[in-house]
């Protein structure tokens, strides 16, 4: 069931590609640096070739702070509240075909809990 679900999510992607391609969309996205002593979290994308941190997608009407935390929970099953993250601001990268305004925050890994990745999006 996995590897299906890995498929699609490939499938997603490059359709994703194509469309920014065509359409050259303004995206926004959010993303967390998670720190623990020395280390930040860095996470296995099943659909793309590099590491990366937990983020993604800001919807429409979604507080990026909110969409952070969000996408925390659900990449790697952290749970934190978004009024604990910390802003380090926003970053406007131009790359495959794309303006993306991400919205960078910072946390200390949770006590008490630990990475739990579903091995579908999120690879390891």
């Amino acid at each position: 069931m996995n590897a299906i679900v890995r498929l699609f999510v490939r499938l997603a992607a490059v359709g994703f590609r194509l469309y920014c391609w065509t359409v050259r969309p303004t995206i926004v996205g959010a993303a967390v640096l998670v720190w623990q002593d020395e280390s930040v979290l860095v996470v296995e994308p099943s659909y793309q070739r590099w590491l990366a941190v937990p983020g993604g997608h800001v919807g429409r009407r979604e507080d990026p702070r909110v969409a952070a935390a969000r996408e925390l929970r659900e990449e790697v099953g952290l749970s934190v509240p978004a009024e604990t993250l910390v802003n380090l601001g926003v970053f406007v990268v131009h790359h495959s075909n794309t303006e993306d305004h991400v919205h960078v925050f910072a946390c200390a890994m949770p006590g008490g809990q630990s990475v739990d990745v579903d091995r579908r999006e999120i690879l390891s």
